[in-house]
């Protein structure tokens, strides 16, 4: 099994476990502690990625890139580099810290609207929480170093390891009928100190201990600052378009709803383990076939992902506004589910549509052209945030989501055509040509469904589980006829392969079906991509 593909099913593991092991501690901590109590960890949450990647500078994207493409060959550099992140993390961490404690009761007093605890404890709370929290900025360097590596087993092993150490604590405290929050509160801290003790300890394995000790090297600076610039801006606005509408949330408000929200948002986004795992996994190894120039190779596995995310995420995400209700009416309760209900449905529509441009714009950032996104995400900054505001303010969470779904599309009317213009040199009609068939077959497999379903019966779990499977034999099937017979002889090929067909066969039954199959798809994957196979076929069925 190739590196990659470990990669991918590492991420893959520990995403689900992960995903699986939050669900009971938050049912808990919500059903003992209150709407406030969750609403605060969260909120400290927010804030923490929100400084973690607003004041990251591009050092993270600089040290998995570098670590991935020169940790074999410069050694003594990338060292150099390690230092330089560490004393750059660190000492943010210790200003950030010092800053939270002094304005947490500023805060509390004029952003936060609590509806049960009261002021000193909140502060308390968020004193605690929120330095905790922020040593996420450190943990990025070495999140960045295990990655550049290509070892992320090592990372999913050591966040599946302490989100359950934390998440099983907590249920134990509770069960056992602590009614002191703080109990809780005290769990996490130590679970983010335990996590940045953890990925130290296992840098060590790959890097000697002078690597680790924060240093400063000019050399290292200006070998990365044109990159590093360029992806500054990018990190900073996509902070502000991540995590403004939480914000305003927890501004406009009870801080209970920013904790339901919260909670959705980040379940929606955890549907997306499987884009998410192939993406992560695949960045080092893009890079480093950047770094050796091999660009037909390049180009090839860019073109496999692309094709292999869009259509993975359709019946994941797809499945969200089946379950939303019962799901959340288990972890919370129906008031909160039908709260949640549409504004997650948008939510996971959007993060869709974002699924399809993910790969383009790590392709970009690959082959060092982030400006074009750092440009979008600036023109958008004067189009999509003050819409963003005007939404949340009119409409709350449904204004939350269509705000994403706008985000989203103002992407694709500005980066789209840049990044196959610009970075792929292929036709940007093969991807609207591509979306919009795609679109029609989701329209005519999940929402069908789903009208129909609402029309006629009621939402019941078992004709939502059936519904739901209808639906995604309807979306298999209509692929299936949809994509042609290229895309039919390969996945038929990969099937043979795996099942063992070729074991008992002799040379002269296998040679004709290697041969047939071969020739249909000889290079499909440095010369097609998914849109371009659509657009052949698109006669035998439109």
């Amino acid at each position: 099994m190739s590196k990659l593909k470990k990669n991918i099913i590492y991420n893959t593991i520990g995403q689900l476990t992960t995903i699986l092991l939050g669900f009971f501690a938050i049912k808990y901590i919500y059903g003992k502690l209150g709407a406030d109590v969750l609403g605060i960890i969260f909120f400290t949450t927010v804030i923490g990625t929100f400084l973690n990647t607003a004041l990251d500078f591009g050092v993270t994207s600089t040290t998995m890139r570098e670590v991935a493409s020169y940790h074999k060959t410069e050694p003594k550099y990338i060292h150099r580099l390690i230092q330089t992140g560490s004393l750059f993390y660190w000492t943010i961490f210790v200003l950030l810290g010092l800053l939270i404690y002094i304005f947490s009761p500023i805060i509390v007093e004029n952003w936060i609207n609590l509806t049960s605890l009261n002021h000193e404890t909140a502060v308390r709370m968020l004193r605690i929480l929120g330095i905790a929290a922020i040593l996420v900025i450190p943990k990025s360097l070495y999140f960045g170093i295990f990655n550049g590596i290509e070892r992320m087993d090592y990372t999913n092993s050591i966040e599946v390891a302490v989100t359950a150490i934390r998440q099983l604590s907590i249920i134990l405290v509770l069960l056992l009928g602590s009614k002191n929050l703080f109990h809780v509160i005290y769990l996490y801290a130590l679970s983010y100190i335990l996590l940045i003790i953890s990925y130290f300890i296992s840098t060590l394995r790959f890097f000697p201990m002078t690597a680790m000790i924060p240093g400063f090297s000019i050399s290292v600076i200006k070998r990365n600052i044109n990159f590093a610039t360029k992806m500054t801006l990018q990190t900073v606005v996509m902070t502000v378009y991540q995590k403004i509408d939480k914000l305003l949330i927890s501004k406009l408000m009870p801080i209970g709803i920013l904790g339901y929200y919260s909670f959705a948002y980040s379940n929606v986004g955890k549907a997306l383990f499987f884009q998410n795992s192939i993406a992560k996994a695949a960045f080092p190894s893009l890079c480093s076939l950047y770094g050796r120039k091999e660009y037909n190779l390049l180009k090839s596995q860019y073109n496999k992902l692309q094709d292999v995310i869009t259509f993975s995420i359709v019946p994941i995400l797809a499945s969200i506004p089946f379950f939303a209700l019962p799901f959340f009416t288990y972890i919370f309760d129906s008031e909160v589910a039908n709260l949640l209900h549409l504004p997650v449905a948008l939510i996971a529509f959007g993060f869709f549509l974002n699924g399809t441009i993910r790969m383009p714009q790590l392709f970009a950032t690959v082959i060092n052209k982030p400006e074009i996104t750092v440009k979008a995400n600036f023109y958008s900054l004067f189009i999509v945030l003050p819409a963003t505001g005007l939404l949340i303010y009119k409409y709350g969470l449904v204004g939350a989501g269509i705000a994403y779904v706008f985000r989203i599309l103002f992407h694709y009317a500005y980066t789209i055509p840049k990044y196959y213009r610009k970075c792929l040199d292929i036709p940007v009609r093969n991807f609207y040509l591509h979306l919009s068939r795609l679109l029609l077959l989701i329209a005519g497999s999940y929402l069908a469904t789903w009208l129909i379903l609402v029309w006629f019966g009621d939402l019941i779990l078992p004709l939502l589980i059936a519904s739901y499977i209808v639906a995604s034999i309807l979306y298999l099937i209509g692929g299936y006829f949809l994509f042609g017979d290229i895309i039919r002889q390969r996945f038929l090929s990969l099937f043979l392969s795996k099942s063992g067909f070729f074991k008992n066969k002799s040379v002269e039954e296998i040679q004709p079906i290697k041969i047939d199959i071969s020739r249909e798809f000889k290079d499909i994957d440095t010369d097609q991509t998914m849109g371009n196979i659509v657009q052949k076929n698109s006669n035998k069925i439109f």
